[in-house]
């Protein structure tokens, strides 16, 4: 506000300010330098921007040592015009520091009380600067005043950008406001859905934005939307993409302020962290991590009273092949953290797998397998509605979305993770050695039959692509065993030990030095044939590169660059 004041005055400006951050927004708020705030460093930087001759008015509120260099910023005659309220100074404290300046300690509220036509002049001449466009209105955010407490620790800590402004009475619905709630990712399944339940909780106006135009079938729902009095905009655009969403996020702020931020855009690609290249982790971020920042920066100081991040719970239990769709969710986890540490709403929302349309959906048979075995349902459109309103409360920054299954689980097969990835040397010596073999055994079909979800064990001579063993499970499966004998194991023990014994005659031989059993020769393939490529005609002879690229051939068809969210 000072800025404002000082530069409709005529003024050039210096400021300081505590964060880098907030000296960047003084300078694009007018000032022609800005300094540090917390040292004495500022006293240089306002010499040095003003040839030495320093300037003629110090508002100060800072204290210690800070004070003295104040002081020393002001040419000969200057004003310093004290806004703390302690470590006043006195006309002799102003002689001992040897300072021909004048110090004036101002006090709002005792120049009010002995002139009473004061303030009411300062308010007519402020709000005749509002309507004449000469002043604009600071950044605030409302607080209830029974959260005052918290507001004024981030006030006391410097968090806050503009005022806090404490109102009273219960919360209101954020979604009751004259403004756009803005959607990314929104011609996709859940950013669709999302957008039906802001209109169906009080939202006038919905942007949805996304790199894709709708389909018949979102087109149908947004026509209903219409219909009901919603305003719906459907920009073609690409959050990732800085300054298209700016351009984007300004158009619309052209009519009505944006007032709420749902970001559900994203996608995926499934590779393991070893297969996956600088261009593959770019497109998964690029929408979704450089998307939710850019977000985040373009709405910074509209009144949001919602802001929401849409994650995923999947790299909680499971991120198999999903290294980067975790690393993507992470950034705006820590997003919703950083907003709600300058003071702003946000929420991150670590969903579990939806049964809509969308990236989840397009899983095969076996990665939706996985989730049932991890004792987790999907949400379908009525449940997750449901899911939605819990977020409108006052909550933490973030919040685990999942369904856990109900139903009972047969417990004759299930193995606890303690006892399946438990140390097997320690477990070995506990036995006598004849039953080292047995026991080992006993352990990897257990392990096996867990990963593979099935109700009874697997037979140690089946083979386990039979049973059900695809390339993301022959990866679990190796990682287990490797945790359990304690060190590497090659990335081919699928295909050089295709059944359980072969398996556990394997890891006898690691733990034990045993002579491993061989494998049965008609049951061990010689040659597996990828996708469209040529024959390999020995597996074992393999690198782990080339080995590890072959089971993971089957992923690159279940890619999904679909724009939604989850």
């Amino acid at each position: 506000a000072a800025i404002q004041i000082a530069l409709r005055a005529g003024a050039v400006v210096y400021a300081t300010a505590g964060t880098p951050e907030k000296r960047t927004l003084l300078e694009e708020l007018g000032a022609a330098g800005a300094f540090d705030s917390r040292s004495t460093t500022f006293e240089a930087g306002v010499h040095q921007a003003t040839g030495g001759e320093g300037v003629d008015v110090v508002l100060n509120s800072l204290t210690g040592e800070l004070i003295p260099a104040g002081l020393r910023c002001l040419r000969s005659g200057g004003v310093f015009i004290e806004l703390g309220k302690r470590e006043l100074l006195s006309a002799s404290d102003l002689e001992r520091m040897g300072h021909d300046v004048r110090y004036v300690a101002f006090d709002l509220r005792d120049e009010g009380s002995r002139d009473p036509d004061l303030l009411p002049a300062i308010f007519d001449e402020l709000l005749d600067g509002f309507s004449t466009g000469g002043l604009t209105a600071l950044p605030h955010r409302p607080v209830r005043m029974t959260d005052v407490e918290p507001a004024f620790r981030r006030m006391s800590r410097g968090e806050h950008v503009g005022k806090i402004v404490l109102v009273p009475g219960a919360r209101s619905n954020p979604l009751e406001r004259d403004g756009w709630f803005v959607v990314s990712g929104g011609t996709g399944a859940l950013g669709i859905l999302t957008a039906e339940w802001l209109a169906d909780r009080g939202a006038r106006h919905v942007a949805l934005l996304s790199r894709n135009a709708p389909t018949a079938s979102v087109t149908a729902r947004i026509d209903r939307l219409v219909q009901d009095g919603v305003r719906v905009e459907t920009p073609r655009v690409d959050v990732g993409d800085r300054h298209a969403l700016h351009a984007a996020i300004d158009a619309l702020r052209e009519e009505h302020p944006i007032v709420g931020v749902v970001h559900s855009a994203g996608t995926i690609e499934d590779r393991t962290l070893a297969q996956t290249t600088r261009d593959e982790l770019a497109r998964v971020m690029h929408p979704k991590a450089a998307g939710g920042w850019n977000l985040h920066e373009a709405t910074v100081d509209d009144p949001i009273s919602l802001f929401l991040l849409y994650s995923a719970a999947g790299p909680l239990v499971n991120a198999a092949g999903q290294g980067s769709y975790a690393a993507a969710n992470g950034f705006i986890d820590a997003l919703a953290g950083h907003r709600r540490g300058l003071g702003l709403p946000a929420t991150s929302v670590l969903w579990g797998p939806w049964s809509t349309e969308g990236m989840a959906e397009r899983l095969d048979e076996a990665h939706r397998d996985r989730w049932s075995r991890l004792g987790l349902e999907w949400w379908d459109e009525e449940s997750g509605v449901a899911a939605m309103d819990l977020l409108l409360g006052p909550g933490p920054e973030q919040v685990v979305a999942i369904q856990l299954a109900t139903a009972a689980r047969s417990t004759s097969t299930e193995i606890h993770a303690t006892e399946a990835m438990a140390p097997l040397a320690s477990r070995l010596a506990d036995l006598p050695k004849h039953r080292h073999a047995a026991a080992i055994e006993s352990h990897v079909r257990d392990v096996v039959t867990a990963i593979l979800g099935r109700e009874t064990p697997v037979g140690i001579e089946t083979p386990l692509r039979d049973a059900g063993l695809d390339s993301l499970s022959a990866i679990e499966l190796r990682n287990a065993l490797a945790v359990a004998v304690g060190e590497s194991l090659p990335a081919t023990l699928a295909f050089d030990y295709p059944n359980v014994a072969a398996i556990g005659g394997h890891l006898l031989d690691r733990l034990t030095g045993a002579e491993a059993p061989a494998v049965d020769e008609a049951e061990a393939p010689s040659t597996l044939n990828v996708d469209a490529g040529e024959p390999i005609d020995d597996v074992r002879e393999l690198t782990e590169e080339e080995a590890e690229q072959a089971l993971l051939l089957e992923l690159q068809g279940m890619r999904s660059t679909t724009e939604d969210g989850g």
